[in-house]
């Protein structure tokens, strides 16, 4: 009988932390990218771009559909999930903070 235990990892802190403070006033959400999780922002007005970030925080795409630019990467993304959005979100969306955001910023 083999027993494995995995400590992984979901998530980036220190680059959520990074995000959050940029975005505080928008939206994130972490997708899939290859395997890997990777994070999708946006500030909170309707035609700006959403920036794609690797774990690490790390800018590595945009999807700036309002003025078609977009890149390869943004069509890739797979199952994104909204982790972050702000009170009184232009899209009408109730507030998220599934990770505790706002809270971590406070301690």
């Amino acid at each position: 009988m083999t027993l494995m235990i995995c400590g992984c990892k979901t998530d980036n802190s220190e680059a959520l932390k990074q995000l959050y403070g940029q975005y505080e006033n928008g939206e994130i959400a972490a997708c899939k990218h290859l395997g890997s999780t990777v994070y999708l922002a946006q500030i909170n007005a309707f035609d700006a771009p959403s920036i794609v970030y690797d774990g690490d925080g790390m800018r590595i795409g945009s999807c700036n559909y309002a003025w078609g630019q977009v890149e390869a990467i943004c069509q890739e993304l797979k199952a994104c999930k909204t982790i972050y959005r702000c009170r009184d979100h232009i899209s009408r969306k109730p507030p998220i903070d599934k990770l505790r955001l706002a809270k971590d910023k406070n301690t």
